[in-house]
């Protein structure tokens, strides 16, 4: 794995703890780690969230073009199997 992307995956998994914990700020390891296939985690990873135009509500920066296809397929793997007791996606 490229050094960028496992920065990226170190500060996924650092900024999961907060999604985890039951505050304000739900996202994709809390919800989509589970679901029975990978691609709103590959979304979110790819184009970031956003919230509407002047309102106040969670966001992530979008790191697609940041990652390889090869990248983005081991950090959502990596996330299935840290947050979800799930099989692994078939990618």
């Amino acid at each position: 794995m490229s050094p960028r992307a496992l920065a990226l995956l170190v500060v996924l998994a650092l900024g999961s703890s907060a999604h985890a914990g039951g505050g304000a700020v739900k996202g994709t390891v809390t919800t989509s780690d589970h679901a029975p296939v990978a691609d709103s985690v590959v979304q979110v990873i790819r184009d970031g969230i956003s919230p509407p135009t002047g309102a106040l509500g969670r966001s992530m920066p979008a790191f697609g073009p940041q990652l390889s296809e090869a990248e983005m397929t081991a950090l959502v793997k990596f996330l299935r199997a840290r947050f979800s007791k799930q099989p692994p996606w078939k990618m």
